[in-house]
């Protein structure tokens, strides 16, 4: 940080340790200044940390020598859903840099956020939501076309274990960062950027599912008993006319494969509380499917005779 910069910025602490000392328990300094990449005119942005969620959130936006300064609020709920990948942003804590703590337990609070984000085990779950968004934004073509390629590149990010730090607006170096990823990824979305079409970005959502499905497939747990456990969600579902009792049951089903194939479930038929029987019949297919496709015995009898052969033949 330049000289000047670091004084507009001693100005700010000043103010908050004279007059606000009980109210703000963190100032923290994020972006280019941490990171090494400001310029000359570079922005210096910097948030703090309310001791207590307050009603209304006074933030302050100015400039001094044509250099922009952003000091805004963000309390510890919305820290620890950033922390938890339940909402973006994940640069201010990754990157922020404490610069005022009123004491020593809001200093250790922030950086075990910090530290549970770097440990953060849930990206599967992440890349199912990034694609599902991808396919949602595809129906509001073109109007949404660049939400598209965003939701594509943070499942590719979330893929490499990270995220997009600055959406759209270093989207190729950021991919070019990107150790896994479809080779075709980049070309193919500056492809479509120049000369779009509908077809083409149908055919970039295509490639990058497959690329993220097929490579989570190889770290998948052991599926074997999975069906065998599950059968009786699916039959749970057949011929009940309860609808809330049948959109209860979906929901399970649906969730449970979420959490259990990760990205894979993407593949799986779109089921939902107006699905038919049929279409209830063609999801477990698909399951029995995969077991099938992976060799993984199933043990499933068509009558007590056969179980009990089964068990016979299993201890000689």
């Amino acid at each position: 940080m330049n000289t000047y910069a670091s004084e507009i910025v001693r100005i700010i602490l000043n103010e908050v340790q004279n007059k606000y000392a009980e109210d703000v328990d963190l100032v923290v300094l994020y972006g280019s200044y941490v990171t090494g990449k400001m310029r000359e005119k570079s922005d210096v942005d910097f948030y703090y940390v309310p001791t207590v969620e307050p009603n209304y959130k006074p933030m302050i936006s100015f400039i001094v020598d044509d250099v922009g300064y952003d000091f805004w609020p963000i309390g510890w709920k919305r820290l620890i859903a950033i922390s938890e990948y339940k909402v973006p942003l994940q640069d201010l804590l990754e990157h922020g840099k404490i610069i005022y703590a009123k004491d020593l337990e809001s200093y250790n609070k922030f950086e075990d956020l910090k530290n549970k984000l770097k440990s953060f085990q849930g990206f599967d779950q992440l890349i199912v939501k990034e694609l599902e968004h991808a396919k949602l934004k595809m129906y509001n073509y073109p109007a949404e076309d660049m939400d598209v390629i965003y939701h594509l590149s943070n499942s590719i990010a979330h893929f490499n274990k990270t995220y997009l730090k600055k959406g759209l607006d270093n989207i190729e170096n950021e991919m070019n960062q990107m150790i896994n990823k479809p080779e075709s990824f980049i070309f193919m979305m500056k492809d479509y950027i120049i000369n779009p079409s509908e077809e083409k970005l149908k055919t970039l959502l295509s490639v990058t599912e497959e690329y993220v499905c097929q490579k989570n497939e190889e770290e998948q747990p052991d599926l074997a008993g999975f069906y065998e456990e599950f059968k009786s969600r699916y039959n749970k579902i057949y011929g009940e006319t309860d609808q809330v009792k049948r959109h209860m049951f979906i929901h399970a089903i649906t969730k449970e494969i979420k959490s259990f194939f990760g990205s894979s479930a993407s593949k799986f038929p779109t089921i939902g509380s107006a699905s038919t029987d049929m279409e209830i019949k063609a999801h477990e297919d698909f399951l029995v499917g995969i077991l099938k496709k992976k060799k993984i015995p199933i043990l499933s009898f068509s009558s007590a005779e056969e179980f009990e052969a089964y068990l016979k033949h299993k201890h000689n």
